[in-house]
């Protein structure tokens, strides 16, 4: 679960540093796009889908099953979106500093407590992965999928 605190921690720290103006291309693209541009909301799916699946991932390699982790996935994502939104609505991090909530600690205790499965030779998608990602995120919502 550190790469997800990592994520938490690198949004908060993106929101302080720009004076809270700044937030997730996805989203911005994902909230405005029209009838008028439907390929962009496609593309911000994609870019959605590839961040679950690289959650999942990780999640799989600390013991969780395919299913939960495609779940988990989608809450983290959701979460941390949801997050940004309201710490720029608030122009506070305050609420992303509080205990996380009752469900969050008992979808995290597996990771804590499983050894890896089959790690292999790959590695963990780390929190610079995430960020990677959501960056190269932002060119290919200007393309269609």
């Amino acid at each position: 679960m550190a790469a997800v605190d990592a994520f938490f921690v690198l949004w908060r720290d993106r929101l302080v540093e720009s004076g809270f103006r700044a937030g997730c291309p996805m989203v911005a693209v994902a909230v405005e796009t029209n009838d008028d541009a439907r390929q962009l909301a496609r593309s911000a799916a994609v870019v959605c889908a590839r961040w679950q699946e690289a959650l999942a991932a990780l999640f799989v390699r600390h013991g969780l099953t395919e299913e939960r982790s495609r779940r988990l996935g989608a809450f983290i994502i959701a979460a941390v979106e949801g997050a940004v939104i309201m710490c720029r609505a608030e122009q506070s991090t305050a609420r992303s500093r509080q205990p996380p909530p009752k469900s969050t600690t008992c979808f995290s205790m597996p990771c804590a407590t499983a050894p890896p499965v089959n790690p292999g030779p790959s590695r963990s998608p780390q929190p610079r992965d995430l960020v990677s990602s959501a960056r190269r995120s932002r060119h290919a919502l200007a393309r269609p999928p």
